[in-house]
């Protein structure tokens, strides 16, 4: 009988595969500190929103001083600046998330096509085996024939 299949990128495959674990647990993170940094973006607005609403009933009372404006106005101002920062933030963790996408992707590809090899390498072992196995067959065949002639 013939030997049992030996793949021998079996280590190579192996490292694909633990790489593509380690990427998309990368990719698990990433995605988790885009969320986080989406949730304080949001956060950001809610307060914006909510000093807006308190500062137009702020501008309906008869005796607003400046100074509450002025402060109402730095803390706009200061909001603002949280916001668009956070925003930035945002953009980067997007563009993070699809750079390790990206990688993911590739690695995923690489990583199947040396299944491919493996299944198409399997595929030819059994093909063998079962021609070796009917070469065998047939040479026993043939033997006992000869041996049952020559009786």
């Amino acid at each position: 009988m013939s030997k049992s299949f030996k793949f021998s990128l079996k280590k190579v495959l192996k490292y694909k595969c633990d790489k593509e674990d380690i990427k998309s647990n990368d990719l698990k993170k990433v995605k988790n500190l885009l969320k986080i940094e989406k949730d304080n973006l949001q956060k950001l607005l809610c307060k914006k929103d909510e000093h807006l609403g308190e500062t137009q009933k702020l501008k309906n009372e008869d005796n607003i001083s400046l100074d509450k404006l002025k402060a109402s106005a730095a803390y706009l101002d200061q909001l603002n600046d949280q916001i668009s920062s956070q925003d930035k933030k945002v953009e980067e963790s997007n563009h993070k998330v699809e750079e390790v996408r990206k990688d993911l992707l590739e690695i995923s590809k690489s990583r199947k096509i040396l299944e491919k090899l493996r299944e198409k390498k399997y595929q030819d072992y059994k093909d063998m085996s079962k021609k070796e196995e009917r070469r065998i067959e047939s040479e026993i065949a043939l033997r006992k024939k000869t041996r049952n002639t020559g009786d």
